[in-house]
């Protein structure tokens, strides 16, 4: 129980970097990713070990190569177990909205087709519900992981416990099917620049049907 405890809380703080990550750079994805790779990096530090290194003390010569190879298995590991979904603000919010125009011309909104503007709130037409707004300027991302099991009778306890349950989601299935325990955390900010619409978002169907 301890193991589980101290990987749902290094979970919950690394989704907190995720999220903070994001409400700093748009709501861009790949921030977000980011932001969960480097509050993932305590939980995996005992498994960041690179072809041809060792665990010995890492010299000045060997350190830049080492972690170049640990970050490219830190990206491996968040593209291949984990669901990032963005709960907030949702596809109807963008729609009522968001727009183009709210794009800043950066790297990070290069492929953005809506945002939704955090600034000069009293200005914005009189349309607008500005406690709506404000409610959709408010970033709520959900991160779903597969947690490495490695204690051998307990990890195949979880695992056919939850099999048992039934309800599983696909991801769920394919992490157990790893030998992984999926964990799901949720972390909330107040955006600081503006939120771009990206494939991550979620419908209000989805996101009723997500609880």
């Amino acid at each position: 129980m301890g193991l589980l405890y101290q990987a749902k809380s290094n979970l919950n703080y690394a989704t907190f970097l995720a999220a903070r990550a994001g409400s700093l750079h748009g709501a861009n994805i790949d921030s977000i990713e980011n932001g969960l790779r480097a509050g993932l990096v305590p939980m995996q530090s005992p498994f960041l070990t690179p072809a041809g290194s060792t665990r010995g003390k890492l010299t000045e010569s060997t350190d830049s190569l080492w972690w170049g190879a640990a970050k490219n298995q830190l990206i491996d590991d968040v593209n291949d177990n984990t669901e990032i979904k963005i709960l907030n603000p949702t596809r109807e919010a963008f729609s009522t909205y968001g727009s183009g125009d709210a794009c800043p011309n950066t790297t990070e909104y290069s492929s953005a087709s809506s945002c939704i503007p955090v600034d000069n709130m009293l200005g914005r037409p009189e349309s607008y519900n500005q406690n709506d707004i404000k409610r959709a300027t408010l970033l709520r991302v959900k991160v779903q992981y597969g947690v490495p099991m490695q204690v051998p009778v307990i990890s195949s306890m979880i695992r056919k416990t939850m099999e048992l349950a039934g309800g599983l989601t696909p991801f769920e299935v394919q992490m157990l099917s790893q030998n992984r325990l999926p964990m799901e955390s949720v972390a909330l900010v107040r955006m600081q620049t503006p939120p771009q619409l990206s494939s991550a978002v979620v419908t209000n169907s989805e996101l009723s049907a997500s609880f």
